[in-house]
């Protein structure tokens, strides 16, 4: 730490938030209630005092019986508070105060551990402070990660027509995007009918870190709203409950939502309101609506499913086709006897 006093920290504090007003003023839409500076300053200043307490806090062992860390549900209560859009204070601030603290590990690194729960992908370790807004953009850069460079953003936004259980009967057979660090990843090769996507785990905090994600692409990222695109897209795959099924029975989809039925209506509600100008997933939704029209397609995927479903039903079915032909062998052989 940096051995002064708690009186020198706070009116350290105080001083670097004053000479950063107009920055971090900038950083909000409506700043029209900040011409106070002494209330701006108190207010950025018990703000950022509590995030970066609770950050250093959360991975220091001295505080596991602390009122707030040592108890799980509160803790997690506190994160996602700070995952709110509305919450949002300015990164770089947090950043600048941190610094006068003369701690040696990296911010950044902290609070990716605080969201550690978020980022299973260990994504930070690409990640730099200006990429940072807020909490909420770091969230957005856990979910895209490093794909978003190599999306293909299109102002065309074709929608997808069918549903998983469409695409099912149809011959796409969907599969795991082995390796996958982002939801961006997915693709679809059509000559094998394979439509591979990375896994999506639900839980009961999915719908609150979604919605500010999207919330924050609708105002900042309208041409670039990754996530957007990958719940609208989610949300033409499911329609209903065997929408799910298929994608959790793939391995795509990891809930404890309790039912199927609810996992399929939360997708649909995200969508609500929503709007979307462009999208990455043009290119993909245009294969497997292309796909999915073929009547070639369509035969050999109910010829599969319906006679060759598994080992049992092929076997009988081969079984069957044989015995049909031994049948009619033998009776134009009788019909020649005759003659």
């Amino acid at each position: 730490m940096s051995g002064k006093t708690e009186k020198e920290v706070v009116s350290d504090f105080s001083s670097i938030i004053r000479d950063h007003k107009d920055r971090i003023s900038s950083c909000y839409v409506d700043n029209s209630n900040f011409g106070d500076t002494s209330k701006f300053v108190k207010m950025v200043l018990l703000d950022a005092v509590f995030i970066i307490e609770f950050v250093l806090r959360g991975l220091d062992s001295e505080y596991k019986n602390d009122f707030i860390i040592g108890q799980p549900t509160l803790r997690k209560v506190v994160v996602l508070d700070l995952l709110l859009l509305e919450n949002q204070l300015p990164y770089f601030i947090l950043n600048v105060l941190y610094a006068e603290l003369k701690v040696k590990a990296k911010f950044s690194g902290l609070v990716c551990e605080c969201f550690t729960i978020y980022n299973q992908n260990e994504v930070y370790k690409s990640l730099k402070d200006d990429d940072i807004l807020h909490f909420v953009g770091l969230m957005r850069y856990f979910l895209c990660g490093a794909s978003r460079a190599s999306q293909t953003w299109s102002p065309d936004h074709t929608k997808l027509k069918y549903s998983a259980s469409k695409l099912h009967q149809a011959g796409v057979v969907f599969k795991v995007a082995e390796g996958s660090k982002s939801l961006l990843d997915i693709e679809f090769d059509v000559k094998s009918g394979v439509l591979k996507m990375p896994v999506l785990e639900i839980n009961e905090n999915f719908e609150i870190v979604f919605r500010n994600v999207m919330a924050l692409e609708q105002c900042q990222y309208q041409y670039e709203s990754y996530i957007c695109n990958y719940i609208f897209l989610m949300d033409h795959l499911i329609n209903t409950a065997e929408d799910v099924d298929l994608l959790t029975d793939a391995g795509i989809i990891i809930h404890w939502l309790g039912s199927n039925k609810m996992m399929a209506n939360l997708i649909n509600n995200l969508c609500q309101g929503m709007d979307v100008y462009g999208s990455c997933y043009t290119a993909i939704c245009q294969k497997l609506n292309k796909y999915y029209k073929s009547s070639w397609n369509r035969r050999k995927a109910t010829l599969k499913l319906v006679y060759f479903s598994n080992l049992w039903r092929g076997t009988a079915t081969i079984a069957a086709a044989l015995l049909l032909i031994m049948t009619l062998a033998q009776t134009i052989s009788s019909i020649k006897s005759l003659f």
